[in-house]
């Protein structure tokens, strides 16, 4: 690894270069390097480049936010903010190192991030996990952005609380009540389905949501425009991605990640011109489907844009507002079968009531601007002082093997079952943790 990637500790005398050539070579980015005033170590460093800046103001507002395991000889952690764009890929967009998932590092994180979207002028929406120090940074400096809540480590945080041998039907059964009030549209809906909810899942279920707020992950109380993600999928596979990275020096791993993004950029730049319809071809395929369901639906008109919707329930639709009493069209910003039945009674085109960030025009325009080169060739005729050199943090190795997967957090272990040998059981403990009286 040292002979492919150089050592660990000249990894970091070569930031400053770095720092240097990215601002150059790429103008209007934000790199913010700190470092320990008295000793000149590191501490932690911001990168975001100018075209992912550019790009990101035609994605679709959200940023999917999650920290990731730095795998070297000084370890830290990756700090990441990823975007999605019109067709439903995600968009790299900011990544931090620090030391560790802390109060302060993601203060640091968060007060960055707002001094490059706050020009934008949009209301960013954010989806994470529930880690505390996550949380309480972007309450405090995104105090009036919306922030969602992850569903799958929801799920995965009841289910640890009914673990046993023969809760296995009861954990299906909790699980599948709770996406269905996750899932509830109104607040009569969610009222009807929490109450089944609690019935089956008793006290435990209670204490469970009482430490939850409703409206960061239930759709009848979300107080923003998430668009319809509900999990935070898009950052882990922004991790999955950066998996090999991670496990390089610090510089090396930067370098990796920038061309493996500005790949990607031309990589999806190019696409659109294969496409030749106006939408995006995830988006396309679903406005399809939404008018094949809604195709022999009976529509009839109550006012100039309020329509009366007969499918298996009548359901009322405003065109001029863009609303339907379904609430998916306002859930997940994209017209449902109800508002599309609705829009082709009244004769209107439907692209109209799209939003702009699944049309081609705006994913081309998410690519566009790119990131550019830095070569590295003039990289050995630059001569870095003792002041200027950036050297290594304090940090052990730790005892033991480099581990090369991430830990779960308790809320993603694994709950697979297996036929115990012994008791012949179905369970999640085997022959020799067996305790089943026989």
């Amino acid at each position: 690894m040292k002979e492919l990637h150089g050592s660990d500790e000249d990894s970091y005398s070569m930031l400053t270069w770095y720092r240097d050539a990215v601002m150059e070579s790429n103008p209007g980015s934000c790199f913010i390097l700190e470092c320990d005033e008295s000793t000149g170590r590191f501490q932690r460093l911001f990168l975001c480049f100018g075209g992912v800046i550019e790009g990101f103001k035609s994605c679709i507002p959200l940023l999917f936010v999650d920290g990731a395991h730095m795998k070297s000889k000084y370890k830290g952690q990756l700090l990441s903010a990823t975007g999605k764009d019109g067709n439903q890929g995600f968009f790299p967009f900011a990544i931090a190192v620090v030391d560790a998932e802390t109060d302060a590092n993601w203060n640091w994180y968060f007060g960055i991030l707002k001094t490059i979207l706050d020009p934008q002028g949009r209301v960013i929406t954010f989806v994470s996990d529930r880690q505390q120090g996550l949380m309480n940074s972007l309450a405090r400096v995104f105090p009036e952005s919306p922030h969602s809540f992850c569903l799958y480590h929801l799920k995965n945080n009841l289910q640890n609380l009914f673990k046993g041998n023969n809760n296995s039907a009861l954990r299906v059964t909790i699980v599948d009540k709770f996406y269905k009030v996750a899932y509830s549209s109104t607040e009569r809906q969610y009222h009807y389905n929490l109450r089944e909810l609690l019935d089956e899942g008793k006290d435990l279920v209670a204490q469970f949501l009482r430490g939850l707020p409703v409206e960061k992950w239930c759709n009848a109380f979300f107080r923003g425009n998430r668009f319809g993600e509900m999990v935070n999928s898009t950052a882990e596979s922004f991790n999955s991605w950066t998996l090999k990275a991670r496990e390089l020096p610090i510089f090396p791993m930067l370098e990796k990640i920038r061309v493996m993004m500005m790949a990607k950029m031309v990589e999806r730049k190019l696409l659109v011109s294969k496409w030749s319809l106006p939408l995006c071809p995830v988006m396309q395929a679903e406005l399809v489907k939404n008018m094949e369901i809604g195709r022999d639906w009976t529509v009839s008109r109550s006012d100039e844009f309020v329509y009366e919707v007969h499918s298996e329930r009548s359901t009322s639709v405003d065109i001029m507002v863009q609303t339907c009493a379904c609430r998916q069209w306002q859930i997940k910003s994209f017209p449902c079968s109800h508002a599309l039945a609705a829009i082709q009674r009244a004769g209107y085109v439907v692209y109209p009531f799209i939003e702009r960030y699944y049309f081609k025009e705006e994913y081309f325009k998410s690519y566009s601007f790119g990131i550019k080169p830095i070569p590295n060739i003039e990289q050995s005729y630059v001569q870095c002082s003792d002041s200027t050199s950036v050297k290594p943090p304090l940090t052990r190795r730790p005892p033991g093997r480099p581990k090369t997967k991430r830990i779960k957090s308790i809320g993603e272990v694994s709950s697979k079952e297996r036929t115990c040998g012994r008791c012949g059981q179905l369970g999640r403990h085997n022959r020799k943790t067996c305790n089943v009286p026989i």
